[in-house]
C-alpha cells in the first residue's frame, strides 16, 4: 500500500459517512458456481456505485462479504478485499480534504485508474521534469528547468502543510485548490505577485500535458491566471 494511504486511514476509519462492503453477483455464476466478487461503495446518504473486483468465489465459501474458511485462497482473497476497502478509503480521504461533495463515482474511478497505473499529480511532474530534462540544449534551458524542479519542490511542501499528503490524484484538483495554494505562496512564501504567476503558470504547463495525454479532463485553471495577474 503506498505512503499516501496508509498516511490517511486513521483520519479515514474515523468517518462514518463512508462504507465499503462485498457481495457475489450470484446472477453470473459460472458452471462450477464460482460468482464475481462486487463492491459496493457507498458516500454519505446518497452517493452509492458498485463495480467488479476482479475475483470469483464458489457461493459455498462465502460468508458476510468474506471467503470463508482459512485455506490459502481464502486469505489471498480476503486480503485482496481488505486492500482494495483501504484503497478506497484512502482516496476518499484524500479527495475530501482538498474539496466537499465528493461522490461515489469518482472515487471508484480513481480507484480503478490506480489499479491501471493512473498518474498522481507529482508523479506525473516528475514525469513531466525527466521529458523536459531530455530536451535541454535542444530547444529547452537548464535554467527552465531549474525553475520547474523548484516549482514542483514549492508544490510538495504545499501538499504537505495544506492537506498532510505525499500526492494528490488528479481528480482532486479544482479551482479551490489552485486558490489555496496561490494563497500559500503568497503568505508563507512571502513571493511576490510575478513570481507567484510564474509558479501557477508552471503548474498550469504540467496540468496541460497531463490533459493532452488524456490522464485528466477538466481544467482547474479555468480563468483562473487572468484573476491571479490583477
Amino acid at each position: 500500500m503506498s505512503p499516501l494511504i496508509l498516511q490517511t486511514m486513521e483520519q479515514v476509519m474515523n468517518q462514518k459517512d463512508v462504507k465499503v462492503s462485498f457481495y457475489l453477483k450470484k446472477s453470473e455464476a459460472d458452471a462450477s458456481g464460482n460468482c464475481p466478487v462486487m463492491a459496493r461503495l457507498i458516500v454519505g446518504k446518497h452517493s452509492e456505485t458498485a463495480f467488479s473486483v476482479k475475483l470469483r468465489v464458489p457461493q459455498s465459501l462465502w460468508s458476510s462479504g468474506r471467503a470463508c474458511g482459512k485455506s490459502v485462497a481464502a486469505r489471498e482473497i480476503n486480503s485482496k478485499l481488505d486492500e482494495i476497502r483501504a484503497t478506497a478509503l484512502g482516496i476518499y480521504a484524500e479527495m475530501s480534504a482538498v474539496r466537499e461533495d465528493v461522490t461515489a463515482e469518482e472515487v471508484k474511478h480513481q480507484l480503478l485508474g490506480m489499479a491501471s497505473g493512473q498518474e498522481t499529480l507529482l508523479s506525473y511532474y516528475r514525469y513531466f521534469m525527466r521529458n523536459f530534462e531530455k530536451r535541454v540544449g535542444v530547444n529547452r534551458t537548464e535554467k527552465t528547468l531549474y525553475a520547474y524542479r523548484n516549482s514542483y519542490n514549492h508544490v510538495a511542501v504545499f501538499l504537505q502543510m495544506q492537506y498532510k499528503v505525499t500526492d494528490l490524484p488528479f481528480t482532486a484538483l479544482d479551482r479551490s485548490f489552485i486558490e489555496k495554494y496561490v494563497l500559500y505562496l503568497r503568505t508563507e512564501c512571502n513571493l511576490s505577485q510575478s513570481t507567484i504567476v510564474n509558479h501557477s503558470v508552471r503548474l498550469k504547463t504540467v496540468v496541460g500535458e497531463a490533459i493532452a495525454d488524456g490522464i485528466i479532463t477538466a481544467n482547474p485553471f479555468v480563468n483562473k491566471l487572468v484573476e491571479i495577474q490583477l
